[in-house]
């Protein structure tokens, strides 16, 4: 479920963790051929995550704290009118009950965290590990893998080892509310980058979808590990 760890340096809050060989996760689920084997990968890795004790005095999930620092982080900050009213709804939106016992969560299941090393699926960065709902991390996965509610289906029945008759309500929350984070997220860095914020001129319709920056993203033209405007706007 994650890599080994080799030493633990308690004084330095260092921890040094065997070295995995990425062998291209996305790669894997992006092949027809191989799309089905890279779910079940992923769908028993977290399986596996949700099926470990809980820590003794675990706190709360990320996903809260995070909404918290988010939204004073951007108080003042001008965004576009159709980014604030698209994430408010998603964030002050209430799910029904949780019928899923809560377990150890990872909390953030997007493709950087998630490793394949040619025989397993490894989840990297867990510090935002913690007690959550557990359709949480599918919901995660299923967000940045752009899955449709069949694949949906289809990673829920991999990860409960039986099949589901419909999407939870709950998993559709969160596949709303997860976008929406993340959004606050990088609103929030970009302004730290020293950007100017909204200008009034930005529509819905001018700014890509998710599949168009997964475009950009291979070929090149966009580099989220760097902050110049022209490569990550």
């Amino acid at each position: 479920m994650a890599p080994q760890v080799v030493h633990v340096d308690e004084a330095r809050r260092a921890i040094l963790s065997e070295f995995v060989v990425e062998r291209g996760f996305v790669g894997l689920f992006a092949n027809p051929a191989t799309r089905e084997g890279a779910l079940a990968l992923v769908g028993g890795s977290l399986r596996r995550v949700h099926a470990l004790p809980l820590p003794v005095g675990a706190g709360t999930n990320a996903g809260e704290s995070l909404i918290a620092s988010s939204t004073a982080a951007l108080d003042g900050f001008p965004l576009p009118v159709f980014f604030h009213d698209a994430t408010q709804r998603a964030l002050t939106e209430k799910p029904p009950p949780c019928d899923r016992a809560i377990a150890l969560s990872h909390n953030d299941v997007n493709p950087s965290n998630v490793v394949y090393d040619g025989a397993n699926v490894l989840l990297f960065d867990w510090d935002a590990g913690g007690p959550n709902d557990p359709l949480y991390d599918l919901a995660a996965i299923a967000v940045f893998l752009r899955l449709d509610d069949a694949m949906c289906q289809r990673l829920i029945a991999i990860h409960d080892e039986a099949q589901a008759a419909a999407l939870p309500a709950r998993l559709l929350c969160h596949r709303r509310f997860i976008p929406s984070l993340c959004a606050r997220v990088f609103m929030r860095l970009a302004r730290k980058r020293g950007h100017a914020g909204a200008t009034g001129d930005e529509t819905l319709e001018s700014t890509p979808a998710l599949g168009e920056i997964y475009q950009r993203m291979r070929s090149g033209a966009v580099n989220l590990a760097t902050p110049e405007p022209d490569s990550c706007s």
